[in-house]
């Protein structure tokens, strides 16, 4: 989904929305053809992880996810094939600035091929003084 190019400076956004079962709301933003757009969805935790479904026109769309690895720096998440992407790993990292070379995934639950695998994006950059 990302590395087509079509879609760029992904950044993702988990917000609480209710304990039991626990849910967050999915909040995905990205730049297509110079414009910001964004694609929101609800994760309701399962025994296995998590179930991401879309919402509004999207709600027929969903997808199974878990948690490989989290701290106060990063988030690795394994998700399973759905209707619309592959199965994947995505690595969510805390500030932009991080370097992927500063992080150790193997530590992290990858192994060195799915590490070897990964395509970091890059991010977008925030004119500060606007």
């Amino acid at each position: 989904m990302w590395t087509s190019g079509k879609r760029q400076y992904p950044t993702i956004t988990y917000e609480f929305l209710q304990e039991a079962p626990l849910k967050l709301i999915d909040t995905v933003r990205y730049t297509r053809k110079a414009k910001r757009k964004q694609i929101c969805g609800i994760d309701t935790r399962t025994e296995s992880g998590f179930t991401w479904r879309g919402r509004g026109v999207l709600a027929f769309l969903k997808s199974k996810w878990s948690i490989v690895y989290l701290d106060d720096r990063c988030l690795v998440i394994r998700f399973e094939r759905s209707l619309v992407t592959p199965a994947g790993i995505d690595v969510l990292v805390a500030q932009p600035q991080m370097r992927p070379s500063s992080l150790d995934l193997t530590k992290y639950g990858l192994t060195a091929k799915e590490v070897a695998q990964l395509t970091f994006l890059p991010t977008e950059k925030v004119n500060r003084n606007a």
